[in-house]
């Protein structure tokens, strides 16, 4: 009986095991844009440069680790990657394509977008960015099969994941900070090309800013209500 069942679980994926591919795609394929521009500068011709590039590529494949860790549920991961690499692909299109990056105000633009400007924008290169970063991993993992684990067990390995992106962030944050630090504060644009994060910190600033406008609304008085 044991037998069978190993059998069974040796063809199917733990959720974790996913968002790790996952990353490591995201973090290569679908961030092309930002390493054209960080081995564009200047600072990093040469062999340095490429060792920051792949040391920088790690940590963006960490902390993409990190957060996919804490959505690896059976019935979550699969809706999670496919919304991170649909992301991507959108952001590495419009970076590559037109020379931008992702910050609130081009997300502000975004949802300012009509119908008109929004078709403009269609064409094969979105196309194939579409089919290349987000479509052909998704028909891959659309056909994967999942392990059933326990949700006791599988909270464990998922907060372990979770550790294990953070834990491999700081040591690359500590090995590569000078050279971190110096590129973060010549280059700003580089934070917002580090995809599909800069979309989703974009969104989150872009709700956090219209709160306090909520916020600083004047309440009416009882006296007023009467």
């Amino acid at each position: 009986m044991q037998d069978k069942t190993a059998a069974r679980a040796s063809g199917t994926w733990n959720p974790l095991t996913l968002a790790m591919l996952a990353s490591v795609w995201l973090a290569t394929a679908g961030n092309w844009p930002l390493w054209r521009s960080l081995l564009a500068l200047p600072e990093n011709a040469g062999s340095r440069g490429v060792v920051f590039a792949a040391g920088f590529a790690a940590m963006v494949a960490a902390l993409t680790f990190a957060l996919l860790a804490l959505l690896a549920w059976r019935r979550a991961i699969k809706p999670a990657i496919a919304f991170f690499l649909v992301s991507a692909a959108a952001c590495a299109h419009f970076m590559g394509s037109y020379g931008v990056v992702i910050d609130p105000t081009m997300m502000t633009n975004v949802v300012q977008t009509n119908v008109t400007e929004a078709r403009d924008l269609l064409n094969l290169r979105l196309l194939a960015s579409f089919l290349l970063i987000a479509g052909l991993p998704l028909l891959w993992l659309l056909r994967q099969p999942l392990q059933r684990a326990g949700w006791r067990a599988q909270a464990g390995r998922n907060l372990l994941g979770f550790a294990a992106g953070v834990g491999v962030l700081a040591a690359l944050l500590f090995a590569l900070f000078a050279d971190l630090s110096s590129t973060m504060r010549n280059h700003k644009q580089i934070r917002y090309q580090i995809s599909p994060l800069n979309a989703f910190w974009s969104i989150g600033a872009l709700v956090h800013q219209r709160k306090p406008a909520r916020a600083a609304r004047p309440r009416r008085s009882d006296s007023m209500r009467a």
